[in-house]
């Protein structure tokens, strides 16, 4: 009789999945199951932005892949579902509803820009589905604290006052500014207004491009009668590349600065892109000794058969090594609650030499800034 009561109460126990009697099931959490966390991205896979975009997902890709093959976080291998927005907030919104309310992600990654990160933040934050990794760098989606998004790039505002520090350095302080017409061009526009009255200097002129085209004429224009020492550009990569040819065309002799998300714009312009400077948000990939963590990205990138590596790619490495950090953090019963509580204990997380700094109050995570110069070849100066 006993061993009958035993039989049963094991069958009970069995059928409510190991869960005492009486004991509600752990509800399932989205994208996750016991061999798989499901991410989702949407990015500009086409238009003016796409370059970076695929150089980001190649390292984000690299990252991932990386801790895949050692059996992934917890035993769970990680996917990433990237779908195409075109650099438009519009399609990024669509996206993101898919991604939640359909492909049922855990969490969001690797958000490609100003616009559409801003117009989905309601969407994902209304989930309450967590977002690693934009490209933006704007103040208004990291202040007030945005309780889903977690930053990994510097901001905005730290880009340009590293480079205006660096030219005035030289001496140069008539300094111009050509940006894209948008929240994240607009961003950069008060950032150097307020560098340059912090130096008691003044704009020498700003010049606006239309968003997500590269119709520079008038701005070219502008700047290359301004008298202009440096120009600033906050703008896409294909567009500051006809830039800069436009200016020169022109006959102007000017300095160009280069914010990061230009810092492929040698795809388009060749070698004339040399002696411009770009600014950077992330260790240089090129230097294996750098740092270990450039060392663990060219030994990723190589392993997926991707010989040639970028900034972009190291910030996708860098941003898929933030979402594996907190995901492991948050142990193996994970939960999107347990997650973002996770990240936001990362203080002093060294990944390798690049390091990052989240709390409640702060989801910044790194104000890393480095200037490069542009050479003939494509390759960069430090």
């Amino acid at each position: 009789m006993r061993r009958t009561i035993a039989a049963a109460l094991a069958a009970c126990f069995a059928l409510s999945g190991g869960n005492a009697i009486g004991a509600p099931a752990a509800a399932p959490v989205d994208g996750v199951t016991a061999t798989e966390i499901r991410l989702g991205q949407t990015a500009a896979m086409t238009g003016v932005a796409s370059a970076l975009t695929t150089e980001f997902i190649q390292g984000a890709k690299a990252g991932f892949e990386a801790v895949n093959r050692e059996g992934g976080v917890n035993g769970r291998k990680i996917s990433l579902k990237t779908l195409d927005d075109a650099f438009k907030p519009e399609p990024a919104v669509a996206n993101t509803k898919a991604l939640i309310e359909q492909d049922k992600v855990f969490a969001l990654f690797g958000y490609r820009g100003t616009a559409g990160t801003t117009a989905s933040l309601p969407v994902f934050t209304a989930a309450k589905v967590p977002v690693v990794g934009t490209t933006s760098g704007v103040w208004p989606l990291r202040q007030p604290v945005p309780p889903y998004l977690f930053h990994v790039r510097a901001s905005t505002i730290d880009e340009v006052e590293t480079a205006v520090r660096q030219v005035t350095n030289q001496g140069i302080i008539r300094i111009a500014i050509a940006y894209q017409d948008d929240g994240y061009g607009k961003e950069a526009l008060g950032a150097l207004q307020a560098s340059m009255k912090s130096r008691n200097l003044e704009i020498a002129i700003a010049a606006p491009v239309p968003r997500n085209t590269d119709d520079v004429a008038g701005a070219a224009k502008a700047v290359a009668a301004s008298n202009a020492q440096a120009v600033v550009m906050a703008m896409q990569s294909k567009p500051a590349a006809k830039f800069v040819a436009e200016v020169r065309k022109a006959g102007a002799t000017v300095q160009f600065i280069a914010l990061s998300v230009a810092g492929g714009l040698f795809a388009d312009l060749g070698p004339a892109a040399e002696g411009v400077l770009v600014v950077q948000v992330t260790p240089t990939p090129f230097v294996a000794t750098a740092a270990p963590i450039v060392r663990d990205y060219q030994d990723a990138m190589k392993k997926i058969d991707v010989k040639t590596f970028s900034y972009g790619s190291m910030e996708g490495y860098i941003a898929a090594r933030t979402m594996v950090r907190g995901l492991t953090k948050a142990g193996k019963d994970l939960t999107r609650e347990k997650f973002v509580a996770a990240m936001e204990t990362m203080k002093s997380e060294d990944l390798g030499g690049f390091t990052l700094n989240y709390s409640p109050t702060n989801h910044n995570g790194s104000g890393f800034v480095d200037i490069t110069m542009l050479r003939k070849d494509g390759s960069f100066a430090r």
